[in-house]
């Protein structure tokens, strides 16, 4: 059972940091989940909106109640945000998107972290993730466990052939338009750059006007502009 968090007695200390209560406490979403700090790390997408620093200020400003356990709507927002829980099969063959032939994608988001060390579960401050699927997953968010065996066959394939014929698109002649963001959090400017250099009919404007959810957050005016774009209007 989770252990019941009870306030201080008055005159002691505060209660510990979030990230210290979590490791200390068996902390439980609402579907069943254990609440670790890995599990609080993948908030990190949220960074990647235009208003995912204000939102995500005020989930953790508001995280503890007055109990100083973590609150019932805290835990709520955090069960739908921390992990791809709505979205298994995104979960599954995320990795697999980017496997371009040449051998098994062996768990990226597990090699990448392993060379920082500042992303270290016992290091400090708290660093967040960004969009990836990490191989604990599908062991501790029960929604990815029925996939867990397929996304490990996924990454560990060796057979795995070219996902992509990179000649085609340099033919392309319908045309295409893109906004690219500089320092956007979710996708590399350089690689999305690069990407559209090889599209032969692509129209791509570089910006840090917007964040990644520009498309959506901007009343219509950004796919305005790209419907332009694409017309030669622009």
């Amino acid at each position: 059972m989770p252990r019941v968090l009870r306030p201080p007695p008055r005159g002691c200390r505060p209660p510990p940091p979030l990230a210290d209560l979590l490791d200390a406490h068996d902390v439980r979403l609402p579907g069943g989940d254990r609440l670790a700090v890995r599990r609080l790390r993948t908030l990190g997408p949220a960074l990647g909106a235009g208003d995912g620093f204000e939102r995500l200020h005020w989930l953790l400003d508001e995280a503890l109640g007055a109990d100083g356990a973590p609150s019932g709507a805290f835990l709520h927002r955090v069960a739908a945000l921390a992990g791809p829980v709505d979205a298994p099969l995104f979960a599954v063959l995320q990795e697999s998107l980017y496997g371009q032939g040449a051998g098994p994608t062996g768990r990226a988001a597990r090699r990448a972290l392993a060379g920082r060390p500042e992303f270290a579960e016992a290091a400090g401050p708290l660093l967040l993730t960004g969009e990836m699927t990490h191989p604990w997953m599908s062991r501790e968010i029960a929604g990815l466990r029925p996939f867990a065996e397929a996304a490990e066959l996924l990454a560990t394939r060796a057979d795995r052939p070219p996902l992509y014929d990179l000649g085609r698109p340099a033919a392309e002649e319908v045309p295409l338009a893109a906004v690219v963001r500089h320092d956007g959090m979710r996708v590399d400017a350089g690689l999305s750059l690069d990407a559209a250099r090889r599209i032969g009919a692509a129209r791509v404007r570089a910006t840090d006007e917007r964040e990644h959810d520009g498309l959506t957050a901007s009343g219509g005016r950004v796919l305005a502009r790209l419907v332009e774009r694409a017309a030669g209007r622009v």
